[in-house]
């Protein structure tokens, strides 16, 4: 069976319990034989080859998405979006 698994993040490296969780995840249904290709977000420019590779042996394909997420490093920006969006018909979310 084939699953199109979606994240807002790449799960690799493990540093925080969302990307733990969608690592065993993914582990879980590899070993349980389905084919799975991976859509996710990162904030990261440039991706760690070893972080990729490491998540690819789990994965027919990953397609990742460069995003500014919501962290201190992109406080400036997250604060105009929040401004724009007072202004919107549209919510921030």
């Amino acid at each position: 069976m084939k699953i199109l698994f979606l994240t807002n993040l790449l799960p690799y490296p493990l540093d925080n319990g969302g990307k733990i969780k969608t690592y065993t995840t993914l582990n879980a249904l590899y070993k349980a034989g389905y084919d799975i290709d991976l859509v996710c977000f990162t904030e990261d420019i440039k991706i760690n080859d070893i972080y990729l590779n490491i998540v690819a042996k789990l994965c027919n394909s990953i397609s990742i998405s460069y995003l500014k997420l919501t962290s201190s490093e992109h406080k400036c920006y997250m604060i105009k979006k929040a401004i724009e969006s007072i202004f919107s018909k549209y919510s921030f979310g």
